[in-house]
């Protein structure tokens, strides 16, 4: 899922300002989606002589965008999902299955992508400056308070009490 950082959620709720941040998140989005269907896509072929499997390059993917407003537990927090079909258009002109090794491959990248994107399109639209990341962070605005952070991430402050719980660890 693509997501805005938690601050994002905070500024007033001015049409323009929530216009912005609409435009700035759909428009990442489109930016990362774009990236993977550059360099992620593949179309799977199977030699029938060989029996082995070749990755072809693709004229993209089709897919569905689902974009909300707030998170499990209805704090704010603007998200998209985003559901591709299984079946991908090869350049020679035949349709078959993704090969999805390579849109795993660029997951993080892609993810990349759609935060420098975000990031360009809300300074540029609202003037926002952002703080460094910590490792395996997301950049965010500069200048808000940590308190204020916590108040709109109860989703994050429980899935964490759960792996707590469970003894579970993050694969990333």
């Amino acid at each position: 899922a693509a997501t805005t950082p938690r601050a994002t959620s905070w500024p007033p709720r001015a049409k323009t300002t929530l216009a912005d941040l609409g435009a700035a998140h759909t428009q990442a989005v489109e930016d990362a989606l774009h990236y993977l269907e550059q360099h992620g896509l593949g179309a799977t072929r199977r030699r029938r002589e060989a029996g082995e499997r070749e990755v072809i390059p693709t004229t993209g993917f089709a897919g569905a965008m689902f974009t909300h407003g707030v998170n499990r537990n209805l704090d704010p927090h603007l998200h998209s999902h985003v559901v591709v079909v299984n079946a991908v258009h090869g350049i020679d002109g035949r349709w078959s299955a993704c090969d999805g090794r390579g849109l795993d491959a660029h997951r993080r990248a892609a993810g990349g992508v759609y935060e420098a994107s975000l990031r360009h399109g809300l300074t540029t639209s609202l003037g926002l400056r952002w703080d460094l990341p910590g490792p395996g962070r997301t950049s965010e605005i500069a200048g808000v308070p940590p308190a204020l952070l916590g108040e709109f991430s109860s989703r994050g402050a429980d899935v964490r009490m759960h792996a707590f719980a469970t003894g579970a660890r993050s694969s990333h």
